[in-house]
């Protein structure tokens, strides 16, 4: 058995979207035994409602919570005090953005960009508050423009690495410490699976620990070039059967 870590925005899917060859080449991946493993910067309540039929187990708010068969395996969230350090430089520049624990995200911004965050949740899931004394595992930023965000990406370098969404403009956060990288290594410890069975794929800069961490990193071809320099094999993009011809290299399926 393989352990298989597949991240979702730009590799898994476009948005909602995952390509049907992408969807065929899983569904042989788990006949063939293998675990497949989400590994993503969205909230588990995201993934859980729009990629669960893909997967065996989840590492979500990019590595600091991890499920595996329903079961809790690790549970990290970020301290309140990173939360309002995060949260003020936020609003000093004007972002729109919004904190998720298990239960809620808190949200700050606009109103359009409220409506636009929350038709991905179910009701109820996304309220308007400015409350930062939670524990919290992530952040999405919603920025105005590219300029907005690598200003923000520079005010907060030291504290947190942002990656972008893609289908529209927002972002997801890793705060340093824990990241896709220590958390893969944490559930193939917990699988007890040799780090030489993990394969892990992904297109972005929060990919590129967990393409150092596993046993054998693929990098899309739509990827960044951070994370192709990283990874051991570079596949073809999302829209050209990149999934199916990474797992065919190696054999997996």
């Amino acid at each position: 058995m393989k352990l298989v870590f597949f991240d979702i925005d730009g590799t898994l899917a476009h948005g909602l979207e995952v390509p049907a060859s992408t969807q065929s080449a899983i569904k042989q991946l788990r006949k063939n035994g293998h675990k497949v493993l989400i590994c993503t910067g969205r909230a588990i309540s995201y993934v859980k409602k729009y990629f669960a039929q893909y997967a065996d187990g989840y590492i979500a708010f990019n590595g600091r919570y991890g499920e595996m068969n329903g079961k809790v395996l690790y549970d990290h969230p970020v301290s309140p005090e990173k939360i309002h350090e995060i949260a003020q430089v936020l609003r000093e520049e004007g972002a729109g953005f919004a904190f998720y624990n298990l239960d809620h995200g808190y949200f700050e911004g606009s109103d359009e960009d409220f409506v636009m965050m929350s038709k991905i949740w179910e009701p109820g899931f996304l309220v308007r508050s400015k409350q930062e004394k939670i524990e919290a595992y992530s952040c999405d930023v919603i920025y105005q423009s590219k300029v907005q965000m690598d200003h923000i990406a520079l005010r907060l370098k030291d504290s947190c690495l942002f990656n972008d969404h893609g289908a529209h403009p927002s972002c997801d956060t890793t705060f340093y410490g824990i990241d896709k990288g220590t958390a893969l290594q944490a559930m193939a410890k917990v699988l007890n699976v040799p780090i030489e069975d993990t394969y892990a794929f992904g297109d972005g800069c929060n990919d590129v620990v967990m393409m150092k961490a596993c046993g054998h990193g693929i990098a899309m071809g739509n990827g960044v070039d951070d994370v192709k320099k990283a990874a051991e094999y570079i596949t073809d993009s999302i829209d050209q059967e990149g999934i199916r011809k990474g797992l065919e290299h190696y054999e997996l399926i």
